[in-house]
């Protein structure tokens, strides 16, 4: 009243207090005032709230790469944003990192996906990562030697591709032998003599990258010998 201000009114200034300080865990806390004194005015106290919200952290995971076939490797998760010291210990429930890629899944880029974490004073901003999965190597195995060979003779090819895939064989055009398929077994068939190379090849697919061919050489004599398998 009369154009009094507080410079005026009071013999003793309010004080404001607040149980908190930069440790203090998020949530509501009351702001006090109180103490003022005044000859000409009744002093009534209305409190006020501090509100300490969840600071926010960044949850991240890097990059990876792997052969197809392979295991997935375990994700690293990585924090930023952290106070007072404090570290993922302080965290009730840690965030996982999770793909949908499984061992077999095919060759491509997957997403590496952040999530599920818990605290009482951080909230989280998830950041993704990727999974690259790449062609795996094959390699072709074959045991077989082809020396002395009797015209006449009928073999079954025996080379393998460590990815499992079907191999196929190449000759080069000859007027002795031939190459055959019956079922998923392949045979050579040698109907005349002459010495020439075979080469088992495996061209891979969207999983495997091509393999090392593998070259044989048969020779085959004009007269009868003993037949090696």
């Amino acid at each position: 009243k009369n154009n009094d201000d507080e410079n005026a009114i009071f013999e003793t200034r309010p004080t404001i207090s607040c149980d908190t300080d930069e440790k203090s865990g998020a949530g509501e806390y009351e702001i006090v005032i109180n103490g003022a004194t005044s000859n000409n005015y009744e002093i009534t106290y209305k409190t006020g709230v501090l509100s300490i919200n969840k600071r926010e952290i960044t949850v991240s995971t890097k990059n990876y790469t792997r052969k197809y076939g392979e295991e997935n490797p375990e994700f690293e998760i990585s924090y930023n944003g952290f106070v007072n010291g404090e570290d993922e210990s302080v965290l009730l429930i840690k965030p996982k990192a999770n793909t949908i890629a499984e061992k077999d899944s095919d060759v491509g880029v997957y997403d590496i996906n952040t999530e599920g974490g818990d605290a009482d004073n951080y909230s989280f901003a998830y950041k993704k990562g990727t999974l690259t999965i790449e062609k795996a190597n094959q390699t072709i195995i074959w045991d077989q030697e082809f020396n002395d060979l009797e015209i006449g003779s009928q073999i079954e090819l025996t080379a393998t591709a460590t990815s499992g895939l079907d191999v196929e064989y190449v000759i080069p055009d000859n007027n002795f032998i031939s190459v055959y398929t019956v079922g998923s077994t392949t045979y050579l068939d040698c109907y005349g003599a002459g010495e020439i190379a075979i080469r088992a090849t495996q061209n891979g697919n969207k999983n495997y990258n091509a393999a090392v061919r593998v070259s044989k050489v048969i020779k085959i004599e004009s007269t009868p010998s003993k037949v090696t398998n």
